[in-house]
């Protein structure tokens, strides 16, 4: 088993695979019940209906972000 995850390209980025165990096990679980009723209620009653496009969504609000940013900086 290899001792690190990383490729020879980009050593300096390897990570030692004893400390992606306990990350990856509570990464899993999600969040408790009920700590974020504003998402769970957005993807109920948009994200999972059908005709939901994230990649549509994704690109109105970076638009919107960016638009911000732009008017911010003058």
């Amino acid at each position: 088993m290899p001792t690190e995850l990383g490729s020879s390209r980009s050593p300096g980025y390897a990570i030692p695979v004893a400390g992606c165990r306990p990350v990856a096990t509570t990464a899993g679980r999600g969040p408790p019940a009920g700590a974020y009723p504003n998402l769970a209620e957005f993807i109920t009653d948009h994200a999972m209906k059908p005709g939901y496009d994230y990649a549509d969504e994704f690109e109105y609000g970076l638009d919107l972000v960016l638009d911000g940013l732009e008017a911010a900086n003058g």
